[in-house]
Formats: structure tokens, sequence, C-alpha cells
């Protein structure tokens, strides 16, 4: 009881997420100056609250409905099939169709954030790529969750696209959010990295397990909003 009960509390300190986040045990191994090297590999997912209340997971079920990958491995198996710009058609084919707010609000979300990171449009530099980047980047933006490497290579790539000026605006703002963000976790992911041991003594390993991957999803969240702060701000002094 004890352990659930501290279970809930730290996961509702975090942003939904539908995919398989990275192990507790993993994440700590990982060794840091090879991940900063690769900073699409440091971003996580997550669907920020709508209007100040969490959205449904269950929404997501909707998505699949429509042909769209939503769960680990449904992505996995799409980047194999598809490319950006085929997953890019079918944001806009599916766009309208949704009447219910929160449906697109996590339509969005979703799509934006694979589309940016899974299918790899953020490593692209075309013309054609960069204005789709920058749509991306601004539904973000506009949906207001911290996202803060995602926003922070999309508005890195985008420095020969858009002014300086919405470069260093669009900075400020995902830096403000990151910082909170930041000062909100530090506390909490201090004392379960202190007792995550303690509290989940005596767990079976499928609840153990599962305790890891909430737990390592945290923490790998909170390092890149930590990582990626400091860009930000390097980003906004330029």
């Amino acid at each position: 009881m004890k352990y659930n009960l501290i279970f809930l509390f730290f996961l509702s300190l975090v942003q939904v997420s539908c995919k398989e986040p990275v192990s507790y045990s993993q994440n700590a191994q990982k060794d840091k100056s090879t991940r900063e090297g690769a900073e699409i590999d440091l971003l996580t997912y997550s669907i920020p609250p709508r209007d100040g209340h969490p959205v449904s997971v269950g929404t997501l079920s909707e998505l699949r409905d429509k042909g769209i990958p939503v769960m680990e491995e449904d992505i996995e198996k799409a980047k194999k099939q598809k490319s950006w710009e085929q997953m890019d058609s079918l944001f806009q084919a599916n766009y309208h169709s949704f009447n219910d707010g929160e449906s697109k609000f996590v339509f969005e979300e979703h799509l934006a954030q694979i589309i940016l990171k899974d299918f790899g449009l953020l490593l692209k530099s075309d013309q054609k790529s960069l204005e789709r980047i920058a749509f991306y980047t601004e539904i973000l933006l506009k949906n207001k969750g911290v996202h803060s490497g995602h926003i922070y290579l999309g508005i890195n790539q985008l420095k020969s696209y858009w002014s300086k000026d919405k470069i260093k605006e669009y900075a400020q703002i995902t830096y403000d959010r990151t910082l909170a963000e930041v000062s909100r976790m530090e506390e909490p992911i201090t004392q379960i990295k202190q007792r995550f041991s303690d509290n989940t003594k005596g767990l079976p390993p499928q609840e153990l397990a599962r305790a890891e991957k909430v737990v390592g999803k945290m923490i790998k969240t909170h390092e890149e909003n930590v990582y990626f702060l400091k860009k930000l701000k390097t980003l906004i002094e330029e």
C-alpha cells in the first residue's frame, strides 16, 4: 500500500505517456557524453494537459482506428514502411476529421512529436522539411506542453528559416516553461531516486519492472529538460 500511494503520487506529477519508457536501471547506465552527442535520442514523449486538465489516454484508441501508429511497436513498424512525408500526409488527411476538441489536441500532439523525432523530420534541412518543422514546432508551442527537446531542436534547425526575433521569442517561451517544470520536479526526482529501492522492496518482479519503467520515464524527462534548458538559454543569448 505504501508503494502504491507513492507510485500514484509521482505518476500524477508527469505528463501522460503512451510509449514504453526507459527503465531506471538502463537510464542510469547510459553514457552521458554519448547521449549529448545524439540529442534527438534525448527526446521523450508526453501529452500535456489541455486547458489545465489531463487528457484521457483512451483518446489514443481513436487515432489507431484511423491507421495512425500509436504504441511503440506500431511506431517502430511504421518507421520501416513510411517516410515523414507519408506521415505528414496522414496528418493532413485526418486533421479535419476530429470534431472533439480533446481528440484533435491529442492527434496534434501525438503526430507532431513522432513525425519530428521518430520519423526523423528534425534531421532534415531542405526547404520543404523546414516548412513542416516550423508547422509542427508551432503546434507544440501552441498547445503549451514543455517539449523542451522537440522545440529546441526545431527552433535551432529553423535559424535560417525564421527571423532572429522569432527564434528568440519562441526560445524564451520554451525556456520559461522548461525552467518552471525543472523547478517543480527537482525535489520529487531527488526523492524518488533516493527512496526507490526502499519503496519497491518486496514487489513481485512484474510490478517492479513496471515501477522501473515509470520511474525511468520520469527521470529521463527531467534530464531532457535540464539539458535543453541550458541549450535554450544559449539560443536566447546569441
